[in-house]
């Protein structure tokens, strides 16, 4: 299943790219070494590898941008497990 954040579309903004300007709909972030690629899907279903740096992303994911930040790739938990978590304390409160 998919996260929220996962959900989000990225576009292409390096200038030399053929794909310049295009939008992909982002499937996984895979980080290698500090530089994140993402795994995403185009319009006809195929998966894509491209870098983050040649992307939007770091203006989708600002917490990627920050400096010493692990990337979602290596968090403990995803987001929609922890919107879970958040969802089922708030139930608590409400009893």
């Amino acid at each position: 299943m998919l996260t929220d954040y996962q959900q989000a579309t990225v576009t292409v903004t390096h200038p030399f790219s053929p794909d310049y300007g295009r939008s992909f709909a982002l499937v996984r972030i895979v980080g290698k070494g500090g530089k994140d690629r993402l795994k995403c899907e185009d319009d006809d279903g195929n998966i894509r590898h491209i870098k983050a740096a040649w992307t939007d992303y770091n203006d989708i994911c600002a917490y990627a941008a920050q400096p010493k930040a692990t990337s979602l790739a290596e968090a403990d938990f995803s987001y929609s497990d922890l919107k879970m978590l958040a969802q089922l304390l708030d139930s608590f409160g409400k009893v």
